[in-house]
């Protein structure tokens, strides 16, 4: 049985869920679309991203696009999508998402606690354990199992963990930086026209 990280659904992608939806607090806005907040046996709630200064939103944000990128592979794997499809769509994610993220926190966001400190050196070893799951090419479904697990963990350990620190320390130059080098990257799965997520 699947456990998939905690996310949000797009309202578009379940409509099913809006007779239950009772009342506003059980929506939530991430860069204007609006999400149902909900819990099943199986699923948890997705909150908000992390109260965050300006400067931080868009690394938030970009933390939620990968949550819901694990919860696009969870309903893939549930439904029996076939793993050739669910592969290409990884892959185009770790292309065009994943690994400039982490190029940037490399590059602006960890130097701000230095290469020695112990929460950056467990979020670089999340990123190169992540990418050995995504380049594996000899048990794909099983490394596809894991991706959409351990995306949660990684995420959840920067927003709960590392971001917090992070954004106690960064200077205000810092924080101008690294909101420039985010807002870079943006994300949209619209032109992928395999969405399996759907069906």
């Amino acid at each position: 049985m699947l456990s998939p990280p905690v996310y949000g659904i797009s309202e578009k992608s379940v409509l099913y869920l809006a007779n239950e939806v009772q009342n506003s607090d059980d929506f939530f806005y991430i860069r204007g679309e609006k999400y149902i907040r909900f819990a099943t046996k199986s699923t948890k709630v997705m909150d908000k991203p992390a109260n965050r200064p300006k400067a931080l939103k868009s690394a938030s944000e970009e933390h939620f696009d990968a949550l819901f990128f694990g919860w696009k592979m969870a309903e893939g794997l549930r439904s029996g999508i076939a793993t050739k499809r669910l592969k290409a769509y990884a892959d185009w994610f770790l292309k065009t998402y994943l690994i400039p993220h982490f190029e940037i926190e490399k590059k602006y966001v960890f130097p701000i606690l230095g290469k020695n400190n112990v929460r950056v050196k467990k979020a670089l070893a999340n990123h190169r354990r992540l990418l050995r799951l995504f380049k594996n090419t000899d048990e794909v479904f099983r490394s596809l199992n894991r991706i959409e697990d351990e995306i949660g963990r990684y995420i959840r350990f920067e927003e709960r963990v590392l971001y917090e620190q992070i954004q106690e320390k960064a200077s205000p130059q810092q924080l101008k930086k690294i909101k420039e080098q985010h807002d870079k990257l943006k994300i949209s799965d619209e032109e992928w026209e395999d969405r399996f997520w759907e069906s």
